[in-house]
This record gives C-alpha cells, sequence and structure tokens, in this order.
C-alpha cells in the first residue's frame, strides 16, 4: 500500500515539474486563440453550457466550415472561462491536470489488468513524459484528446467492474463515461470494438451473452443517438479515407515516434514523413510475434486493436489534405504500453528492463521538456511547424498570416508565396494571398487573387468582403456594393459585411437602404459603436431629426 502511495505521488510529481513551464505559455494562434478570444461572448455566458451541444467545435455560422461535433470540449472552455475570461495560463493549468488524471488512471487500468505493480507505474511514468504526448498538453486546443483518454479509461474500468458483479449503477456509468467519450472527439466511434476485445481477448469471456447483449444494445443506442444530434449540427457527409498512400504513411509516422520521438512537428504532412522509423518499429514487432517473444498474446493484440481503432478514424478525409498531427495519438498510446507490457525480455534482458525504462524515462522527458517550447507562442510554434514540415503549405500559410500580425509583411509574402506554389487552388490561401498584397498596395494583384479564391470557392465571404473593400476604398461604389450584396446572398448574418453595404449606400447617398442595413448590423451586433454613430447620421439625411437624437445619444451613453 505504501509503494502504491509512492508511486500515485511520482505520477501526479513528474508530469507537474515536467510541464509546468507551460503555465507562462500563451496561445500559438492556431484554433486555440481564434476559438478562445474571438468567441468570447460565446464563453462568458454559464447557459451556452447547455448551447454547446448545439454548435460545432469552431462555433462557425458558416456549414461549410463545420467539420467537428465535439461538445464536451466546448463544455469544458465555458465552465473555465468563467474565472479565467481569456487568460491562457488557467487552460494550461488544465491541461497539465488532466493529463496527471490520464496518467494516474491508466495506472489503475493496468494494474486491473493484472500487469505488476512495478510494471504499471514505469510504463504510466513512460507514457507521462513520453513526447507524444506535448501536443495535448501544451496546446490548449489539445485537450480534447487527454479528455478523450480519460473517458475512455473510465469507460473500460467501469466495464471491468460490471463483469466482476453486474450492477445498474455501473452499467450506467459505464454507458455515460462511452457517451461522454463520443462527444468529446469521434475517435470513440469504433470503441465498442475495442470492448468486446477486452472481454473476448483479455478477460477470456464469452461473446454471446445476455449481459454482453444488453451492453451492445446501449452501445448502439448513444452511438444512434450521438449521429442524430451531430446531424442537426454537421450537415457535411462522409467523406471517405486519405489515400491508401497517405494512410499507409501515417501508420509509419506515428509508429516510428513511438520509439524514436526524433521527427517532431506540430503538422506532419506525408511529404515530410521519415518512414524508416516506423519500418524498424513494425518490423521489430513482427520479428517479437514470430519469435514468440509475447507472455500474453491476447493482452498484447488486444492493445494493438486499442492502438488501432484510435489512430485508423483520424485517417478519414475532413480536410482537403492529410496530415498526422500527434495530438491524435494520445489516447491510442495506453494501447501501446500495454503491449509493451507483455513483451518477454528473456532471463538476461529481464534483468535490466528497469534500467531501460529509466533510459527511456530520461531520454523522453529531457525531448519533452525541449519540445514544448515549441508552444510557448505563435511565431516559435509556426517557425517550428515549417522547419519540421517545409512541403506543407498550411504551415508555411499559418506563418505568413503570423508575421502579418506582428507587421512583417515582407516575411509574410515571401511565406504566402511559398504556399501558393505548393496549392494554388485553396481558395483560402488565394484570399490571404490577396490580403497581404493588399497590405503591401499592391491593389491590382490583390483583386486578381481575390477574385481566383471566388472562382474556387464562390462562398468565400472574406473573399467577398475584401474585395467590395478594394472597391469602396478607391470610390467604385457600384462595385462595392456588388460584392457585399452578393456575399449577404451567402450569409445574411455577417454584420461586418452588413456594415460595409451600409456605409457603401450612404456615400451613394441612399440614405434609406443604408440605414436598413445598419438597424441590421445593430440587430446583429448591439456592440458596434460605428453602426451607432453612422445610424445618426443617417437619420439627419433624412430628415429623421428625433431618431438621428436619439442614436447620437444612445452613442454618447454606450461609448463616452
Amino acid at each position: 500500500m505504501k509503494k502504491n502511495i509512492v508511486f500515485i505521488f511520482i505520477l501526479i510529481i513528474v508530469p507537474i515539474i515536467l510541464y509546468f513551464q507551460t503555465l507562462k505559455f500563451g496561445y500559438v494562434n492556431w484554433d486555440d486563440s481564434y476559438l478562445l478570444v474571438d468567441n468570447a461572448s460565446f464563453f462568458e455566458k454559464p447557459s451556452n453550457i447547455f448551447a454547446s451541444f448545439t454548435k460545432d467545435l469552431s462555433l462557425s455560422t458558416n456549414d461549410q466550415n463545420k467539420i467537428f461535433y465535439r461538445p464536451l470540449m466546448l463544455v469544458s472552455y465555458v465552465i473555465e472561462y468563467q474565472w479565467a475570461k481569456e487568460n491562457p495560463r488557467s487552460y494550461h493549468l488544465t491541461n497539465v491536470i488532466f493529463h496527471i488524471v490520464s496518467t494516474l488512471l491508466l495506472f489503475f487500468f493496468l494494474r486491473q489488468l493484472k500487469v505488476s505493480e512495478r510494471s504499471s507505474f514505469f510504463l504510466s511514468l513512460i507514457f507521462s513524459v513520453h513526447p507524444l504526448t506535448v501536443q495535448s498538453v501544451a496546446w490548449i486546443q489539445g485537450r480534447n484528446d487527454s479528455l478523450l483518454l480519460i473517458f475512455l479509461l473510465l469507460s473500460l474500468i467501469s466495464l471491468e467492474k460490471l463483469r466482476k458483479k453486474f450492477s445498474w449503477l455501473i452499467l450506467t456509468s459505464h454507458f455515460l463515461a462511452f457517451s461522454a467519450a463520443l462527444l468529446t472527439k469521434e475517435s470513440a466511434l469504433l470503441f465498442p470494438a475495442v470492448y468486446l476485445a477486452y472481454l473476448a481477448l483479455v478477460q477470456k469471456e464469452k461473446i454471446f451473452t445476455k449481459r454482453n447483449a444488453l451492453l451492445s444494445a446501449g452501445w448502439l443506442a448513444i452511438t444512434t443517438l450521438w449521429f442524430f444530434f451531430r446531424s442537426m449540427v454537421i450537415h457535411l457527409g462522409f467523406r471517405g479515407f486519405y489515400s491508401v498512400k497517405d494512410m499507409a504513411l501515417g501508420i509509419l509516422s506515428y509508429s516510428g515516434k513511438l520509439v524514436f520521438p526524433f521527427d517532431l512537428s506540430p503538422y506532419p504532412v506525408p511529404e515530410n514523413v521519415f518512414p524508416i522509423y516506423g519500418v524498424l518499429v513494425l518490423s521489430f514487432i513482427v520479428l517479437l510475434v514470430t519469435f514468440r517473444k509475447i507472455r500474453d498474446k491476447s493482452k498484447f493484440y488486444f492493445g494493438a486493436l486499442w492502438f488501432l481503432s484510435l489512430i485508423g478514424v483520424t485517417f478519414a478525409r475532413g480536410f482537403t489534405t492529410a496530415s498526422f498531427i500527434e495530438t491524435r495519438i494520445y489516447p491510442a498510446l495506453p494501447g501501446v504500453m500495454l503491449m509493451m507490457a507483455e513483451i518477454d525480455l528473456g532471463k538476461i534482458l529481464s534483468k535490466y528492463k528497469y534500467v531501460f525504462f529509466l533510459f527511456l524515462f530520461v531520454l523522453f522527458s529531457s525531448v519533452t521538456y525541449v519540445y514544448s517550447k515549441v508552444y510557448r507562442d505563435p511565431l516559435s510554434h509556426q517557425i517550428f511547424a515549417v522547419k519540421s514540415s517545409p512541403n506543407s503549405w498550411v504551415t508555411r500559410h499559418n506563418l505568413a498570416l503570423e508575421y502579418l500580425r506582428i507587421g512583417r509583411t515582407d516575411f509574410a509574402y515571401n511565406q504566402i508565396k511559398r504556399a501558393y506554389s505548393l496549392n494554388p487552388q485553396n481558395s483560402t490561401l488565394n484570399a490571404n494571398y490577396a490580403l497581404i498584397l493588399e497590405k503591401m498596395e499592391m491593389t491590382d494583384s490583390a483583386l486578381f487573387y481575390y477574385k481566383k479564391a471566388l472562382s474556387i470557392n464562390p462562398q468565400n465571404l472574406n473573399a467577398f468582403n475584401n474585395t467590395g473593400l478594394i472597391y469602396y476604398n478607391n470610390g467604385e461604389y457600384d462595385s462595392a456594393q456588388r460584392y457585399f450584396s452578393d456575399g449577404l446572398l451567402i450569409y445574411c448574418g455577417d454584420a461586418i459585411m452588413h456594415f460595409n453595404l451600409a456605409n457603401t449606400f450612404f456615400m451613394k447617398k441612399e440614405f434609406g437602404s443604408a440605414k436598413t442595413e445598419y438597424l441590421t448590423v445593430i440587430e446583429l451586433d448591439p456592440t458596434n459603436k460605428e453602426a451607432l454613430k453612422y445610424l445618426s447620421y443617417t437619420y439627419k439625411e433624412l430628415g429623421s431629426n428625433d431618431s438621428a437624437e436619439y442614436y447620437e445619444k444612445l452613442f454618447n451613453e454606450s461609448y463616452p
């Protein structure tokens, strides 16, 4: 018992020491700041805990941008925002806590599987310091995978309790944990197969029993309900999988980093994968199986199924290009730890296995500590992303936007130009290329790329808005009106575009139309002080002095 307490203490204190530096980190402007800062009005309302179940992860109002249904992640932000606001330190601290909880649950689960106390400790310790956990801990948005693992481990622990003694309370706990996993991330979809493998392979039970029929019915009902609620939010259908070549490279990329964490990247892509590491790891596994160096093949294969089921879902096509983001492997790592527990090193090597564990601990801790620094600020993150994945248009595009944000337009131009050469047919890339050219006062070139962006994707709202602004600033109000109006035909709820259209009508002296648009802006965005001010001017032009005075007074009271 005393040894157990010591092990638990170490499993808590080591991640704290290793990841303490992340409490000083900020946002990396890769989904995290966009979600938490730009959508502050959503997270500041506690009532939106319930609204989170009706939103996609991006909180986008454009159906084309709705890809992920992960309401529990939004719920975690709503709850935390009540005291943390936009301060990233709290979110980093929460990520560290989630990681510690995952580590402890892994330790308890391994003990549940009759893995020795010492081996369970060392395997959990290796998990806690593994470089492949960095992205899930140091990147605020990576918490969805640590949350996913917490719920999956809870569901397996409750399943074991249910196996030993049936209880409706434990059954309900199991179903709730599985439901929470699904509502955290789609990767849990295949986990019922892991549950059945646990019962059949690990516990050697018959599959066709009344209890398992009840469990299967529950899993099916939960999954069906999840699909129903998801379909109310996400309207895009299944897009298939990435190519066989990309999926093979993905498996090699993830497998190689399990043992050789020297090819780390915030945004790995097929073009920059070093498959040799993965080939070595998979060859070693084949040799272990061939020469019967596995103690309990059932547990070993169960661990492999755990790993593959969670990795396999990540190859479903979500974006236009394949990527092997490292946070996705976080919930799959316990499967690998279980495989390691069943490797038979022989009598001679067994004497030194804890020396080997110590070596891995020192190596992985060192790499993790250094690699974590990549997530300390936006520029460090994006520069390393380009350095580690130079053939990715996404990383170069993001670095260009970061340089633009800090005012280094020349550097931004160099990166966006490289990104464009890698993927000239991406609408967003063309629009941002145009934006940078516009900042460089190359207006004609900017118009060319905005229009190309619209030819590729006629629903690119930013391209409509920015093209309209160029014409507006040039005094070509009819052309500006056309682009703003066309953009609003796609999405009539865009307050910014309504405001720009209102200004255009005002400049054309069409004050009646301007009034209508300004009122729409205030309805959509009551905090838009410019709309209040110009609405007052518009009523003056229309001769409605009382209304003009009302909105002028409202503006002065709201923004003294």
